[in-house]
């Protein structure tokens, strides 16, 4: 991870940080300029493929959950020193100062990155709390809730993990998602998760790298369809449009 960040800098020419948002108020450029574009057109074929196949393995998982636990107390994947490191790793903190840094160096794959890290990050609680999920036997929550499904750490890693195969290729992203698949196993191993907490995870991770990263090419087609959840008093309802 330090050698990627170094990388990153040596590759730069220009180190200064430059305002992204051009004298913009930051937060009408952030929902006007970041979210609301990358929302609107996350549902493309490519990302409902990647729901579809998340929803599908996070249900086909949950019918080995109990198992794959029991196969794991009797031949632990992992030591608890690994696993708490790997816990570490996903947490969130090493994706958002790799996004610290591209911010300097490669502001646009930067800015992708950091979108999807806040949509993955809020969407998971959001889940999460719906779905109010209890974790395997003898773990406690983090939240104030429920809130094992999907696996916050997983989704993070796989966000990072997609965002920088994206931004710099498979020779990144190869060893970006070995890793995130690491941590998922971690997080399994450490009783924190259950198998199709991981599965969801992953995929909503991975949905959201792909959004934001295609986000500013959509936003310029006047034939993508767009999403968007609305409030409403007694729940939420979801508009679907599309521009001809």
């Amino acid at each position: 991870m330090k050698l990627f960040i170094l990388v990153l800098l040596l590759s730069s020419r220009v180190f200064a940080f430059e305002d992204p948002t051009h004298g913009k108020p930051f937060v009408p450029w952030l929902w006007n300029d970041q979210f609301k574009p990358t929302i609107e057109h996350s549902v493309d074929f490519t990302g409902a493929s990647i729901l579809a196949s998340g929803a599908v393995g996070s249900i086909v998982s949950h019918q080995y959950d109990y198992d794959v636990l029991e196969a794991e107390q009797n031949h632990p994947l992992m030591g608890r020193d690994e696993s708490g490191f790997l816990s570490t790793l996903g947490g969130g903190g090493i994706g958002i100062g790799i996004t610290a840094v591209q911010l300097f160096v490669d502001q646009k794959n930067g800015l992708k990155h950091g979108r999807a890290i806040a949509l993955t990050a809020l969407s998971h609680v959001t889940l999460a709390m719906i779905a109010h999920r209890h974790r395997p036997p003898g773990r406690d929550d983090y939240l104030p809730f429920a809130s094992s499904w999907p696996s916050g750490h997983v989704s993070s890693a796989f966000a990072t993990a997609e965002s920088l195969s994206y931004a710099y290729g498979w020779w990144v992203g190869v060893p970006m998602n070995a890793l995130a698949i690491t941590i998922a196993a971690g997080r399994i191993s450490e009783n924190a998760h259950w198998l199709s907490d991981v599965a969801a995870g992953a995929a909503l991770g991975i949905f959201w790298a792909h959004a934001s990263n295609n986000a500013d090419k959509l936003e310029a087609s006047p034939t993508a369809w767009q999403w968007m959840p609305v409030p409403l008093e007694d729940g939420a309802a979801v508009t679907l449009t599309k521009r001809f």
